[in-house]
């Protein structure tokens, strides 16, 4: 593999551990005092236990330590402690899958579509390979998987209390 490929690659793998992180801040846009609501939300603290960029599995060096946070449709990204991206999202909780769509403002700025499911203390998330500009509906994931051919992003985060 080419030099500018690893890095390349390696810049994606970043990114998909920052979107994940995104995409479970564009969950239900409320208050959660019943445990039932907080289990079918992606608000909140998560973080990432295990990541695919393009179909190859991230070590657990590179996802050490992520924690994204969504909330009141912006999410950020940190790892210990250092802010590395932050965006807005937007969801669809009522499609099946449920949809998701991010946007990075900072750090590498791009466009997402992706899909989520979230149960319990965890929340799936799969999307589409930034965009510099909003992506076509075509690009969002139709299923949880993380291949060189769909070029998408899977991200697999367990609640923070």
């Amino acid at each position: 593999m080419s030099e500018a490929r690893s890095i390349s690659t390696n810049v994606w793998k970043v990114i998909g551990v920052n979107l994940f992180g995104v995409l479970f801040a564009t969950g239900i846009l409320s208050a959660q005092t019943n445990s039932d609501e907080r289990e079918s939300t992606i608000e909140g603290r998560w973080k990432v236990v295990s990541s695919e960029t393009f179909g190859e599995k991230d070590s657990e060096e590179l996802i050490k330590g992520y924690v994204m946070t969504l909330a009141s449709g912006k999410f950020s990204v940190s790892r210990a402690d250092k802010d590395l991206r932050a965006g807005t999202y937007t969801v669809d909780s009522s499609a099946r899958p449920r949809r998701i769509g991010l946007v990075f403002t900072t750090g590498h700025k791009g466009n997402a579509l992706g899909i989520y499911e979230v149960g319990g203390e965890r929340l799936t998330i799969c999307y589409s390979k930034l965009s510099p500009s909003p992506p076509p509906e075509s690009s969002r994931p139709k299923e949880f998987s993380s291949t060189k051919d769909n070029q998408c992003m899977l991200n697999v985060y367990r609640r923070l209390k």
